[in-house]
């Protein structure tokens, strides 16, 4: 809508819809504000979720390679193997 009086008295003899169009114009550029920071969140949180899980299979990656280099016998490696595992459970239950 592009019409416009040429002097802003003559606004009340526009159509009312149009004086609701003007008087709501601050609030559409905030609403508009706030959509492109919305966007940028989720872009960013987007970003973040493909690091973790970037992260979490290099985690998943050692742990296995630990897993097969520990001694068997040794109790005190394999709790905290078996530690290790628990939470990586956890986080896994978080990223999906």
């Amino acid at each position: 809508m592009n019409v416009q009086p040429a002097d802003p008295r003559d606004l009340e003899t526009f159509p009312r819809l149009y004086r609701f169009f003007e008087g709501d114009r601050h609030l559409a550029e905030r609403e508009r504000k706030n959509d492109s920071r919305i966007n940028r969140v989720e872009n960013l949180l987007e970003k973040t979720m493909v690091s973790a899980r970037q992260i979490f299979a290099i985690a998943v990656d050692c742990v296995q390679q630990m897993t097969t280099i520990a001694p068997k016998d040794n109790k005190d490696i394999q709790e905290k193997i078996e530690n290790y595992k628990i939470q990586l459970g956890k986080y896994h239950g978080m990223l999906i």
